[in-house]
Order: structure tokens, then sequence, then C-alpha cells
């Protein structure tokens, strides 16, 4: 095993004219595609072969996760990212391993870089509260070159418009409104939101709410108008 010097470079001395050498690139630097295709050199006496392996550069993926509508950049979306043969992406060389999970940063971005050539799959997992997900992979091309190896994937999500409005009228009438009944709102999963609300409803004898997410709501009434059941 030899290894480069600073010139990138190495040289074997001493070998008996005649003997044919196998060479195989067995690590790269780091940010470079490895060269592995194994070259024969075949020695004659007196001469001096050279091989010439080229490393060509590793590529970058940038994902840029923002708002549909204001163009706001949104922090904290969860992406999956795959090679196309479904391998986790680890990001830094293999330093970092996330099981392919990444999350955008205050600038809505995620930045992978010192990817090999290939087409990655990227997939958006799960949202931030208010925003529907987007959940239809996209497919992008990293490659390999001296000028164009960087890779985007911009995804667009839009606000979710959650609400929930409570009517309370006189049974049979649907024209006259009841205020003054009260009602608990809740979700009815308690793992995704531990928010409850008590409302009464107003002088149309409406509730309005805005919600931070989707979701099955239980409204309960706690209190009838005064002189109803």
């Amino acid at each position: 095993k030899y290894v480069t010097d600073s010139a990138g470079s190495f040289t074997v001395s001493g070998i008996t004219p005649g003997t044919t050498l196998v060479v195989k690139e067995t690590r790269a630097k780091s940010g470079y595609v490895l060269d592995d295709t194994p070259q024969t050199a075949t020695i004659k006496a007196g001469q001096t072969v050279m091989l010439e392996f080229r490393n060509a550069p590793k590529g970058s993926l940038i994902i840029v996760k923002k708002d549909a509508v204001t163009g706001k950049a949104l922090k904290g979306v969860t992406f999956t990212v795959t090679t196309s043969s479904g391998q986790f992406v680890a990001d830094a060389e293999g330093q970092i391993s996330s099981n392919g999970l990444y999350y955008t940063d205050e600038n809505g971005k995620i930045i992978l870089s010192g990817l090999a050539p290939d087409t990655y799959v990227v997939t958006e997992t799960a949202t931030i509260p208010g925003y529907v997900l987007d959940s239809t992979p996209r497919k992008v091309t990293v490659t390999a070159g001296d000028q164009v190896n960087i890779a985007h994937l911009d995804f667009d999500n839009y606000p979710m418009d959650c609400s929930l409005t409570i009517y309370k009228h006189e049974k049979g009438k649907e024209d006259v409104p009841l205020s003054g009944a009260r009602f608990r709102i809740r979700y009815a999963d308690p793992d995704v939101s531990a928010q409850v609300w008590t409302e009464t409803t107003d002088s149309s004898g409406r509730i309005h709410i805005d919600l931070p997410h989707s979701g099955t709501l239980i409204v309960e009434e706690l209190e009838a108008p005064s002189g109803y059941v």
C-alpha cells in the first residue's frame, strides 16, 4: 500500500524488469470520487513507467424549504435523503449518520456536501405545525466536475388553513341563534396537541377557532343557554 505525497504521486523502485504490476486506488482524498478501476504496468529495464489516476470532486446537494405564499424560510422541516439504490445518505463523508434524516435550518436549507455522483431521492417526511406536508418524493442528480457539481431542490409548503366554527341554534329553528352556550374543544389524539379550548357562543350563536393543525376534534357542550336543555 502506498499513499500519494503533496505532489499527488509516489514512486516504487527496484522492480525486476518484466514484472507486470496491478495498481488500484483503494481510498480517495476526502471530497473526491474514488477511481477504483485497476491499471497495469509492465516494467522494462532502464525505464520508468507512469500511471495516472484522476479523481473527480464530489458534489453537493442543497434543499430549500419555504412558505409557498410568503416565501418565508421554514425551519425544522424533516427530510429523508437516500441514494438511487435506497441507501440512507450520511453527511460529512460518513462522519455524521442520521439514518437519512435531515432538518432545515433557520434559512430553510439543508446542505449536504461530499456526495458521490448519483441520483438522490429526497422526501419530506414531517412538516411544522400550520403547514401541509408535501410527501411527493423528488429525484435530483448530483454530478462530479470542477464547475457544475451542486444540485438544488426547492420545496414549497402551503400554509394549512385550519379552523372550526360551531353554530348553536334552537332545535328545529336554525334561524334562532343561541348565545351563552359553553363548549369544550380538544383534539381526539392527545399526542397531537394537549391544547383545550373552552369557548362560549356569541350573539350570533357562533364560536370560531383558528387551529394550529389538522386533526379529529372532540366538541362537548358543557353548559346550555339559560332556559334550554
